[in-house]
């Protein structure tokens, strides 16, 4: 007999305080009340990454509260259309899109928004010049993102390009959480045991590459810190984060520690700390344009060569 494939997340999960406690306590009031031009460093790394040009059509798989989908469409975007796998977020992202002033249209002809399963999806062939899956991977068991990975290349165009972002990286969480633990004396000894509900499937390099590369897609994946960015972030909008995190952040703030991690997260040593792991994929041979704003990544790219 087979082996049993876990059950998929259920989408009540995603409720209303999982919607507010993304990207810290009361980051979506600084979205909405920014009128969109304060988003968090990830999404804003991500979003230079895909670099949308105007024409392109874009498709935000867990487009959670509109923020992507919000700044493609003031790019030029000429379509934009967010999915998400539970309710809450999309009336919040409808809500949210509304309230700055881009109408989403039942056709989905300029802004649209769906309920759907990622897994199977209601698009035609070759329909998106780029596509974004952030803080989505880590939600889906390994079955599920094989199925997703063929939906992306029915999906892309043939120069289309697909967006990663996944959190934590699973080695920084297992490995170097301790590590840090053992030099900074305070911080709570569980978070590297704990998993919520929801993360099913957190990421190393070596896993990521080879769930691409055996979903059929060629693919670049590294690592690129954005704790200093979100602790700086969090410093200047005044919001909180989950406890554990605002004890990393506040430590980082003092210039030591900063230069030291700085240093740590320049060096091979960065695959246990860094906890933001990005990725590009495409569908045909050769390697697009936008990889060369990407870091030469050493250390990775020999890590995702062995997850061939």
């Amino acid at each position: 007999m087979g082996k049993t494939q876990p059950i998929a997340v259920h989408p009540d999960v995603y409720d209303a305080e999982w919607v507010e406690e993304m990207g810290g306590m009361g980051s979506n009031n600084v979205f909405v009340q920014s009128q969109g031009q304060n988003i968090r460093p990830r999404l804003a790394y991500a979003l230079k990454l895909g670099d949308v040009q105007p024409g392109m059509s874009v498709l935000d798989i867990g487009c959670g509260r509109g923020e992507v989908m919000l700044k493609c469409r003031s790019r030029g975007a000429a379509s934009v259309i967010g999915i998400d796998y539970a309710t809450v977020p999309l009336q919040v992202a409808h809500d949210n899109l509304e309230a700055m002033g881009l109408h989403v249209n039942s056709d989905r002809s300029t802004v649209g928004l769906d309920r759907a399963d990622v897994k199977a999806l209601p698009f035609a062939d070759e329909a998106f010049d780029r596509i974004f899956m952030l803080d989505v991977v880590e939600h889906l068991y390994e079955w599920e993102l094989q199925m997703v990975w063929r939906e992306v290349q029915r999906l892309l165009k043939p120069d289309g390009l697909l967006i990663i972002h996944t959190l934590p990286n699973r080695w920084a969480m297992d490995y170097g959480y301790r590590m840090i633990n053992s030099v900074i004396p305070g911080l709570p000894t569980t978070v590297a045991d704990k998993r919520d509900i929801f993360h099913v499937n957190e990421q190393s390099v070596i896993s990521m590459a080879r769930s691409l590369r055996w979903g059929g897609l060629q693919a670049k994946v590294w690592l690129t810190d954005q704790m200093l960015a979100q602790a700086d972030w969090l410093r200047e909008t005044q919001l909180k984060g989950e406890e554990a995190q605002m004890q990393i952040y506040t430590t980082l703030q003092k210039p030591l520690w900063r230069k030291l991690y700085r240093l740590a997260t320049n060096l091979s040593t960065r695959v246990l700390l860094v906890t933001d792991l990005f990725a590009i994929a495409w569908k045909s041979e050769g390697t697009p344009a936008t990889l060369q704003q990407t870091p030469r990544a050493y250390t990775e790219r020999l890590l995702g060569y062995l997850g061939r």
